[in-house]
C-alpha cells in the first residue's frame, strides 16, 4: 500500500459497519475539504496516492475506501443513490458540512448524484473520466424487471468484457505497460468484487437524471477507449453544456491521475480554490 507523509488511515463506524478512510491535510476548523471518490479499478490509495499529498498542502483531504470494492467494508450501498447517501453520511461523521468532490470513473457517478440531490453539501465537482450513469429507458427497466437471470447475465457479460476483460488494460491506459499491479491482479480475477457491485448498481439504477447546479470540471484522459467513458461518452457530456470547464489530457487513459499525476494535480488545484480566493 502506498505511504504518505501527510495522509493517514483511520477506521470509523458508519451505519453499523467499519469504514476505512484516508484523511489528512489542513486541520484548521475552517479549512476547505476535498472528498476523493475512487473508481472501479482498485483502492482509494491506488487512485489518489499520486496526488493526495499535493492536495493536502492546501485542503483537508478525505479519501474513503468505498464499501464492497474489496478494500473497505463488505456490506453497504449497492446503487449510485445509496453510495451518494453513504458519502453524505461519511462527511457528517467527519464533521464536514460542505466539500468539493473529485470523482474518478464510478466515483464520478457518485459525486454527480450527491451534487445533484444534496447541492448544499457540495461546492463543486471534478470528474476524471466519469460522470452520470446513462439513464435507463423504460424498455431497459422493463427488461431488468422481467428478465431475471437472463438480464443479469447479459449485463455481467458486458461489464466483464468491457471493464474487466483481456482488452481492458489496452483500452484503459495510454501505455498499458505502466498499469499498476493492483489493476492487473483485479482484472485477472474471474469474479472480482468490483464487478459484482457494478452489476448490482447497473441493475438497480435509480440515479438522478437531473443536473448539478454547481461548478463542474471534466478532466478526461484522451486515450480512454473503455465503453461508457470513451470519446463518445465524453462528447455526449460536453454537448450538454453542463461542465463549466472541460479539458483533455493526451497520454492518459481511464485513470489519468495514474499516468499524468502532475498535470491532473495542477488542473484540479486551479479549479478547486479555497474560499478566500473565490
Amino acid at each position: 500500500m502506498a505511504t504518505s507523509a501527510t495522509m493517514r488511515e483511520q477506521t470509523l463506524q458508519l451505519d453499523g459497519r467499519a469504514v476505512r478512510v484516508h484523511v489528512g491535510g489542513q486541520t484548521d476548523p475552517g479549512a476547505e475539504a476535498v472528498v476523493l471518490l475512487h473508481g472501479e479499478w482498485g483502492s482509494a490509495s491506488l487512485h489518489w496516492a499520486p496526488i493526495w499529498d499535493g492536495l493536502a498542502q492546501r485542503f483537508r483531504v478525505i479519501a474513503p475506501e468505498l464499501p464492497g470494492f474489496g478494500q473497505g467494508s463488505d456490506g453497504g450501498p449497492v446503487s449510485v443513490p445509496e453510495f451518494a447517501t453513504w458519502t453524505s453520511g461519511l462527511m457528517t461523521a467527519l464533521g464536514v458540512d460542505r466539500a468539493w468532490l473529485v470523482g474518478s470513473a464510478f466515483g464520478g457517478a457518485i459525486g454527480w448524484q450527491l451534487a445533484t440531490v444534496a447541492r448544499a453539501r457540495v461546492r463543486g465537482l471534478v470528474l476524471l473520466n466519469g460522470g452520470p450513469p446513462p439513464p435507463q429507458p423504460w424498455l431497459i427497466r422493463k427488461f431488468f424487471a422481467r428478465g431475471g437471470l437472463l438480464a443479469r447475465g447479459f449485463v455481467r457479460h458486458a461489464l466483464r468484457n468491457g471493464l474487466f476483460g483481456p482488452l481492458a488494460l489496452a483500452r484503459g491506459f495510454a501505455d498499458p505497460s505502466r498499469a499498476p499491479e493492483e489493476v492487473r491482479a483485479l482484472i485477472a480475477q474471474p469474479d472480482p468484487p468490483q464487478l459484482r457491485l457494478l452489476l448490482a448498481a447497473t441493475i438497480r439504477g435509480g440515479a438522478t437524471e437531473d443536473e448539478p447546479r454547481i461548478p463542474v470540471m471534466m478532466l478526461w484522459g484522451e486515450s480512454d477507449r473503455l465503453p461508457g467513458t470513451d470519446i463518445c461518452a465524453m462528447v455526449r457530456l460536453v454537448d450538454t453544456g453542463i461542465p463549466s470547464r472541460f479539458e483533455t489530457l493526451p497520454g492518459a487513459g481511464h485513470v489519468p491521475q495514474l499516468e499524468r499525476p502532475a498535470e491532473v494535480l495542477e488542473r484540479i488545484l486551479s479549479f478547486v480554490v479555497p474560499p478566500a480566493a473565490t
